[in-house]
């Protein structure tokens, strides 16, 4: 089991017994794609695809953090 602080589920679906699969997406995967939303907006040439999807967690990392505040 991973200890990592990812925010949970971010969209929850109410559980009927029926569900088959994951629950999707947690908060930290939706906080780095809104992260990575943004700087797709006005992309540096500059900078590689892997470095931006590092900062895009890196970021939601952050925001996680400040959201246990």
């Amino acid at each position: 089991m991973s200890t990592k602080k990812d925010g949970g589920q971010a969209f929850t679906v109410p559980s009927t017994g029926t569900w088959v699969g994951n629950e999707g997406m947690t908060l930290r995967d939706w906080f780095a794609g809104m992260v990575l939303s943004g700087a797709m907006a006005l992309p540096d040439p500059n900078i590689s695809k892997e470095e931006e999807a590092a900062f895009a967690y890196l970021m939601a990392d952050a925001m996680l953090k400040e959201r246990e505040k």
